[in-house]
C-alpha cells in the first residue's frame, strides 16, 4: 500500500489511506447497494448456454446447410461474442 501511495505522490496525486483500508472488508465492496466480490465474474457459462440454445433452434429449422452456416455466423456468434470464452484468474 505504501509503495502505491508513493507512486501516486510522484505524479502529484494524494491518496487518503484511511479511506482505502475500509473498502475491501471481507473481500467485498458495497457500492450504492451493489455488492462486488474479489472473485472474478465469468460470463462463459451463461454465454455457452445461450450458444447451445441458439444452435438447437437453428438445427430445428429445415433449411440448406449453407443458410444455417450464414445464420449461425450472423446470429449465434454475434449473440455470444462478448470476448473469449475463457476464464482468466
Amino acid at each position: 500500500m505504501n509503495a502505491a501511495i508513493a507512486l501516486f505522490k510522484m505524479i502529484g496525486l494524494e491518496v487518503n489511506a484511511s479511506k482505502c483500508n475500509g473498502t475491501a472488508i471481507n473481500g467485498k465492496i458495497d457500492f450504492l447497494g451493489q455488492v462486488f466480490e474479489i472473485t472474478p465474474l465469468s460470463l462463459s457459462d451463461a454465454l455457452l448456454e445461450k450458444a447451445k440454445h441458439l444452435c438447437e433452434v437453428l438445427n430445428s429449422i429445415e433449411i440448406p446447410s449453407h443458410q444455417k452456416y450464414l445464420m449461425f455466423k450472423q446470429n449465434v456468434v454475434t449473440a455470444v461474442n462478448y470476448g473469449p470464452l475463457i476464464d482468466v484468474n
